[in-house]
């Protein structure tokens, strides 16, 4: 059965599982540390196994950046990215937080569809700029 858990900076007991979910899906390291810098993660769990998650970086007060939404494909089709993002959209509202945001990959339509269809819209007369390596 699925279970969506939030965990708000209590992520010790599942840090090792977290890491091994997200590190191989990854180039750049995704480490414990990057786990620890998190303000909130959200979890799907089918049994003890972790099948989605997603993070928000965030000061929890004003602003927030949604990152790494990942279902296990094996798990895809079934809705829990859509539970996923609102169950960290609740605790985002929660702490009133105001500005919510995220990035997503470009050219991938289905993607953005996705994030509209919760509310996303581009941000209008800003930019996103990034430092690069």
């Amino acid at each position: 059965m699925l279970k969506i858990v939030t965990l708000r900076k209590d992520y010790s007991k599942l840090e090792d599982q977290i890491v091994n979910f997200y590190a191989p899906k990854y180039q750049h390291p995704f480490t414990k540390e990057t786990v620890k810098n998190s303000a909130l993660i959200c979890l799907a769990f089918e049994d003890d196994k972790i099948v989605g998650g997603i993070r928000a970086v965030s000061d929890l007060t004003r602003h927030a950046l949604i990152v790494d939404l990942i279902v296990d494909k094996s798990y895809r089709k079934n809705k829990i990215g859509t539970k996923l993002l609102l169950a960290l959209l609740k605790e985002l509202k929660k702490c009133k937080v105001k500005n919510i945001g995220l990035t997503t990959e470009p050219g991938v339509d289905w993607l953005v569809d996705f994030y509209h269809k919760h509310g996303f819209k581009p941000l209008k007369g800003s930019v996103y700029l990034e430092l690069e390596d």
